[in-house]
């Protein structure tokens, strides 16, 4: 395999989700929940699993959001 050629773009993509995913956890941890949401919410549409999970939750218990059902099982 040739290492010098392009990184595919879909890989970009996953690498790009992880990272936001990685700094909005670090965010919750510290308790800036609204800024974690919004990275969360960026690595969501991005495709990652687990910050559709964690989102998820966040709404499910209202933790740095409206308490919303319905956005939590979205």
């Amino acid at each position: 395999m040739n290492s010098s050629r392009a990184k595919s773009p879909q890989i970009e993509k996953v690498r790009t989700a992880r990272v936001m995913l990685e700094n909005a956890c670090d965010l919750f941890e510290s308790g800036e929940r609204r800024k974690s949401v919004k990275l969360f919410l960026k690595a969501a549409s991005m495709g990652s699993l687990e910050a559709q999970v964690n989102l998820a939750n966040l709404y499910d218990e209202g933790d740095g959001v409206k308490e919303s059902f319905e956005k939590a099982r979205y």
